[in-house]
């Protein structure tokens, strides 16, 4: 089993503490459950893992990109690592990590974060809203057009098989645009599980772009929540590529709260060997007169197995 509780972050304190109360009630999902019944995570669940890990990376060079003007930051087995980070600020964009933040940047987030989820509804949604450990707060103001990427890479690189979380927020302000990349890769020979969620808040008249890169190796998995509200004639794009994975899980939520929004989701898995990936999206059109668009495909060799489920 996994105890993930070694966070001890103290803003949205509330919020923790509802989380925290909810993982001793509720139950690891089964494959008896409609939404998980292709998809077990017994394997996962009895494996034994770590919760931390300080090594320095040797591989840490492959997300070293020469020459990118893109705003960079690198994680490494959930931990930040200054190697290959690019501060550089070019545009009036906030890009910190949790360990940063300052007590404005705290009144914020408190409006946003967790405030489409519900942590007492589900196991890993309550651990990671409880005790994340790092990740990303991104803040576009309004009427600015952030034209430089930016770049989050994960590397997970272990000797001993390791458990994390990661959690990132952004949020675009009216009339704004931003790109953001995300990118997991893995040299790791042990077992890896990942337990994160993205949070993506697009005010009015704004545009966001969303990339995520599962590319961790066989030995990976992950149970990954994403969670995309946006309002009056707002644009968003996402896509979700998974090249490799034990087992994966992405659950795609999208709120549509205007009118006029559109709404454009991709994704793309190629998979070999034993490995399983599993994409759930649903889409809640709130409001009249918007466009949602759905587009997944895979390829699939050996005995992998790939998992779609789609509601609007």
């Amino acid at each position: 089993m996994i105890n993930f509780s070694t966070n001890q972050t103290t803003f949205s304190h509330s919020k923790r503490e509802t989380a925290k109360a909810a993982i001793a009630t509720l139950p690891y999902p089964t494959t008896k459950w409609e939404e998980w019944k292709f998809t077990s995570l017994k394997a996962v669940l009895d494996t034994e893992y770590a919760t931390s890990n300080s090594m320095i990376s040797k591989e840490l060079g492959l997300c070293c990109i020469p020459n990118s003007d893109a705003h960079t930051l690198v994680f490494v087995n959930g931990t930040f690592h200054s190697a290959c980070f690019n501060s550089e600020k070019k545009e009036n964009v906030v890009v910190k990590r949790w360990s940063e933040l300052d007590e404005n940047d705290k009144k914020q987030i408190e409006n946003y974060f967790s405030a489409n989820i519900l942590p007492e509804k589900d196991i890993f949604t309550a651990w990671n809203t409880a005790y994340f450990e790092e990740g990303v707060y991104i803040y576009v103001p309004e009427k600015e057009n952030i034209e430089t990427a930016i770049h989050i890479q994960h590397l997970t690189d272990s000797e001993e098989n390791i458990a994390f979380q990661h959690r990132n927020l952004v949020i675009v302000g009216k009339q704004s645009s931003v790109k953001v990349i995300e990118t997991q890769h893995g040299t790791s020979k042990s077992n890896t599980l990942r337990n994160a969620i993205t949070e993506i808040f697009v005010a009015e008249n704004a545009n966001v772009e969303y990339i995520k890169i599962q590319a961790e190796g066989d030995k990976a998995s992950h149970v990954e929540s994403t969670i995309l509200t946006q309002k009056a004639d707002s644009k968003a794009t996402l896509f979700a590529f998974s090249f490799s994975g034990e087992i994966v899980r992405n659950n795609l939520t999208v709120n549509l709260e205007g009118k006029n929004i559109e709404s454009n989701l991709y994704g793309s898995y190629l998979l070999s060997g034993s490995q399983h990936v599993d994409n759930h999206t649903e889409v809640h059109h709130k409001e009249p007169h918007c466009y949602s668009n759905e587009l997944y495909k895979g390829i699939i060799k050996d005995t992998a197995t790939g998992v779609f489920n789609g509601k609007i």
